[in-house]
C-alpha cells in the first residue's frame, strides 16, 4: 500500500518518484488522483528481486482529520495472469481442434461418397447396356455391388453421425411431420435388402396420418437404423413396420422380426455405444455396434422413447414411443420428396444442362445417366461458369460443392442467385456432403434441390424434371 496528501501529489513532479513508483503513476494517473478518482489498472513491475510481475492497482483518496490522502493498494496478479493466459491457449488448441475434427469428417464423408457414386453410377450404366445378355443368376451380382455399397456409406455415416451427437453438435429441426410417409419411403428403400435374404419386409399404417412434432431427419436415422438391424440378425421370415396408436392416443411404432432375438443378460447394454451381443473374431454379423446408441440418443434429442420386447431365438420388437402427437395442423402436412415423383418425360432433349463437378468418374456418370434426355455441357472450374451461361442458353445447373476455381459450388450459387442475369436458372446441389447441415446450407445458397451421393438416375432425372417443368 502507498499513501500521500493530495497537497502532496499536486507537487508531485515524476523525476521526483523512484524507480519503482515511475512505474505505476504517469501524469495523467496523477491528475485522476488528485480530481478524487477511484479506480484501478494493471501494470507490469519490476520487483525488488528484478523479476517482473503483474499488479493490479487500486486508486482512491479517503479524508483523515479534514485532510484528503491518496491510498493505492498493490496486489500481485501474476499467478493469475498466467492462468488466464494458459485458459487462452488451451481455447485455442480447442478450437483448432475442433475445426481439423469438422474438416476431417466433411472430408472422410466426401473422400468415400465420391467415388461410390461413381461405383453404382457405372454399374447401373453397365447392366442397362448389357440387359439382354444379362443371365438371371447373374442379377444377383449388380445387387451385390448396391448392398455392399450402401453398407459403406451406412458404416461411414454411422460413426459420423455418432461423433455428432456425442459431442453435442447434431442440431436438430423439429416441425409438424407425418411419421407414416417417413416409414413408408425408408422401407422401400430396404426392399432389395430384404429381398437379397428372401424376407418378407412390410410396412403397416393403423393410424393414418400420423402428425408428430419431431425433427423429420432425425426420425428417418432412427428408423433406418432399426430395420437395418432388423434384417441384419433375421435369417428366415419376415420384418414387420407398423405404425399404430394405443388407447390413450399415443402414436407407436413398432419394429418387429423373427430373427434370432436377444440374450436378456445382453438388454442393459443394448444401448452403449460400441457393444455387441456377439464380439470379436468368431462375431457372426457385420456392423461397429453404433446404430442402437445413435437410435437411444436420437429418442433422447427429440424427447420420445424407446422400449424393446425380445426372446433368444423368438425374434424382437423395436418400439417408438412419439406421443400423442400434433394433428392442429394435418392439413398443412407435404408429403415426403419421394412420393408422387412424376414420371421420366424421355423427350426433353431440347434442354440444356451444365454440370459443374471436378470429380472425372462423376462427370462421366451423370453425363450417362442423362445422355439422350438432355444436352449436357461439363466444367469443373467455378471460374468459367458464368462464360458458359453467357455463351449458351442454359436450363439448370447440377453443381457440386466442392470444386475447382475461386469459388466453391455454394459460392458460386449464392453469387448466381442474386445476380439479375442467372438468378432464374434452377440449380441442384449434387454433393457427397451429405449431412443435414450441408443440405440446409445448399437450399440457403440458394440451390432449388438438393441430391447428395451416390444417387440412381432415377432420382436425378426425376429432379431435374420437376425443376424445369416448374421453373419454366
Amino acid at each position: 500500500m502507498h499513501g500521500s496528501t493530495i497537497n502532496e501529489m499536486r507537487n508531485l513532479k515524476l523525476k521526483d518518484l523512484d524507480a519503482d513508483d515511475v512505474s505505476l503513476l504517469n501524469e495523467e494517473r496523477i491528475k485522476r488522483i488528485i480530481k478524487g478518482e477511484e479506480f484501478w489498472f494493471e501494470v507490469k513491475h519490476y520487483h525488488k528481486n528484478r523479476n517482473i510481475i503483474d499488479l493490479e492497482v487500486s486508486c482512491s483518496m479517503i479524508t483523515i482529520k479534514k485532510e484528503n490522502f491518496f491510498v493505492a493498494f498493490h496486489r500481485d496478479i501474476t499467478q493469475r495472469k498466467q492462468s488466464e493466459l494458459e485458459l487462452i491457449k488451451a481455447k485455442n488448441k480447442a478450437e483448432a481442434a475442433n475445426r481439423l475434427k469438422d474438416a476431417f469428417i466433411a472430408n472422410i464423408s466426401h473422400e468415400i461418397r465420391t467415388p461410390l457414386n461413381g461405383i453404382l453410377g457405372l454399374t447401373s450404366i453397365i447392366k442397362d447396356k448389357y440387359q439382354d445378355t444379362i443371365l438371371n443368376e447373374d442379377e444377383m451380382l449388380f445387387d451385390g455391388i448396391t448392398i455392399s455399397s450402401n453398407r459403406i456409406i451406412r458404416t461411414v455415416d454411422m460413426i459420423l453421425n455418432y461423433s455428432r451427437l456425442h459431442v453435442g453438435e447434431f442440431d436438430i429441426n423439429p416441425k409438424i411431420t407425418d411419421v407414416s410417409l417417413i416409414c413408408s419411403n425408408i422401407v422401400k428403400e430396404f426392399i432389395t435388402a430384404a429381398k437379397s435374404k428372401s424376407l418378407l419386409l412390410s410396412f403397416r399404417n393403423n393410424c393414418g396420418k400420423a402428425a408428430i412434432f419431431a425433427d423429420a431427419y432425425s426420425i428417418s436415422l432412427a428408423v433406418s437404423n432399426l430395420i437395418d438391424n432388423a434384417i441384419k440378425f433375421t435369417k428366415t421370415g419376415s420384418v414387420n413396420v407398423i405404425l399404430h396408436k394405443e388407447q390413450n392416443e399415443n402414436i407407436i411404432l413398432d419394429i418387429r422380426d423373427t430373427g434370432i432375438g436377444i440374450d436378456k443378460k445382453y438388454l442393459d447394454f443394448l444401448f452403449e455405444p460400441y457393444r455387441q451381443e456377439e464380439m470379436g473374431y468368431g462375431r457372426a454379423y457385420e456392423g461397429i455396434g453404433l446404430g442402437l446408441a445413435i437410435v437411444k440418443k436420437i429418442s433422447d434429442l427429440n424427447k420420445y422413447t424407446i422400449s424393446v420386447i425380445s426372446n433368444k431365438g423368438e425374434g424382437t420388437t423395436f418400439s417408438i414411443n412419439f406421443g400423442k402427437g400434433d394433428n392442429s395442423s394435418e392439413n398443412d402436412l407435404k408429403p415426403c420428396a419421394v412420393e408422387n415423383k412424376p414420371h421420366v418425360n424421355e423427350g426433353l432433349t431440347q434442354k440444356v444442362i451444365l454440370l459443374v463437378e471436378d470429380d472425372m468418374m462423376n462427370q462421366l456418370t451423370i453425363r450417362k445417366f442423362l445422355e439422350g434426355r438432355y444436352n449436357i455441357l461439363i466444367t469443373d472450374s467455378s471460374d468459367e461458369v458464368k462464360e458458359i451461361l453467357i455463351k449458351g442458353n442454359i436450363d439448370l445447373i447440377l453443381m457440386d460443392i466442392s470444386i475447382k476455381g475461386k469459388l466453391n459450388g455454394l459460392e458460386l450459387a449464392k453469387e448466381l442467385k442474386n445476380s439479375k442475369i442467372f438468378s432464374h436458372i434452377p440449380i441442384i446441389a449434387v454433393t457427397a456432403h451429405a449431412f443435414q447441415a450441408d443440405k440446409i446450407n445448399s437450399l440457403k445458397a440458394g440451390c432449388n434441390g438438393y441430391l447428395s451421393k451416390p444417387f440412381s438416375r432415377e432420382s436425378l432425372i426425376e429432379l431435374i424434371q420437376e425443376l424445369v417443368e416448374t421453373v419454366h
